[in-house]
């Protein structure tokens, strides 16, 4: 990303600080780039040993007041198949990120949680939900730079489960 190495604060001097306030250029909300992806990879890679295994999982909203009427559904077939249910919220920053290095896919409804595929590998396949009242381009942009195997699958008449496992067969 060309940042000079001498703008870097060391984690361990921060710790304890609170960031009072913080600018950030006027960027599109798609920015996302093969060189900022390899540098949140390669920071990530640096502070916390990335794992070997390869896991599958859901990324789901059961636990919060966005849930879909889909998921308790999905998550039932999924955990046939053998994905984990992942409720990112209870997960520390590390947990995160380590979960979505080692993912070789993750199932999501749309929004913030799938963020953290910045971290992934780039044979991950991602399938993204959404409902019919927000379809969305950020991370179908955003993930070109992540994965080639990325599915956007819309939620219509409430046939998402069906969907969605007929692209993990």
């Amino acid at each position: 990303m060309n940042i000079d190495p001498a703008r870097f604060v060391p984690c361990g001097h921060v710790a304890n600080k609170v960031i009072t306030c913080a600018y950030l250029p006027d960027i599109n909300p798609f920015y996302w780039s093969g060189d900022l992806s390899a540098f949140f990879r390669a920071m990530a890679a640096r502070t916390f040993p990335m794992p070997r295994k390869e896991i599958r999982f859901y990324l789901s909203r059961q636990k919060s007041t966005r849930a879909d009427s889909y998921e308790e559904q999905l998550q039932c077939e999924l955990e046939k198949r053998g994905f984990l249910i992942i409720h990112a919220q209870e997960l520390s920053v590390r947990e995160q990120v380590e979960l979505f290095a080692s993912a070789s896919c993750i199932i999501a409804p749309h929004g913030a949680g799938l963020a953290n595929t910045i971290f992934c590998r780039s044979e991950v396949k991602v399938i993204e939900i959404f409902n019919t009242s927000i379809v969305s381009p950020d991370f179908c942009q955003r993930l070109k730079y992540v994965t080639r195997d990325y599915h956007p699958v819309v939620n219509l008449n409430d046939r998402a489960v069906g969907r969605v496992l007929d692209l993990i067969s």
